[in-house]
């Protein structure tokens, strides 16, 4: 698989548990904050350069971005 499959993939997979925690009725900001918690700790803990992490986050907040203002988006039918 491309690395553009590998991240469409991961993008559905974290929508479809973000989604499983707001069905079981978790507080959106503390399901949120664990999900952000736990990617970041093993993003730090798996990376031998701490800036390879700056850009992830970078590229990841511009992405998040991107999908916000694209009006047709695999993301779309998130509420």
């Amino acid at each position: 698989m491309s690395d553009k499959d590998d991240y469409i993939i991961a993008l559905k997979e974290t929508n479809s548990l973000i989604d499983e925690l707001i069905d079981a009725e978790l507080n959106a900001g503390a399901a949120y904050t664990g999900i952000l918690t736990a990617a970041l700790f093993r993003l730090l803990k798996g990376s031998p350069d701490k800036q390879d992490v700056l850009g992830i986050l970078g590229a990841a907040m511009a992405s998040a971005a991107a999908h916000v203002e694209m009006e047709q988006s695999i993301l779309s039918d998130i509420h």
